[in-house]
């Protein structure tokens, strides 16, 4: 069956009980085949939005992970690479420049 069928079964089983509600009394037929499908639509309506939330739910905390799990990832890489020492220069046979006093007057 295809999901109009069963979709069509779903109002007229609603339908029938309705009748079976009533007592079994005809003559409502029309009222009650109605009544049914606009509820069945509604309830299948609803339970298409909220599928589509999950849904949408499940794909934004999907993105959330698989970010920190980048995240975590890259601290872990940052963490394993090797520090370099810094060794100090061999003073070279160079004198390093003096400092030189300032020529500009004092006011």
């Amino acid at each position: 069956m295809n999901g109009g069928n069963d979709v069509e079964k779903m109002i007229a089983e609603r339908a029938y009980y309705y009748f079976l509600e009533r007592g079994g009394v005809h003559g409502y037929h029309i009222e009650d085949w109605y009544r049914a499908e606009r509820e069945i639509k509604q309830e299948l309506e609803a339970q298409a939005k909220k599928q589509q939330a999950e849904a949408k739910g499940k794909k934004e905390e999907s993105k959330k992970t698989a970010s920190k799990a980048v995240k975590e990832e890259s601290a872990v890489s940052v963490e394993k690479k090797t520090v370099v020492k810094a060794t100090p220069k061999k003073e070279s046979s160079k004198s390093e420049p003096k400092a030189v006093k300032s020529t500009k007057s004092k006011k």
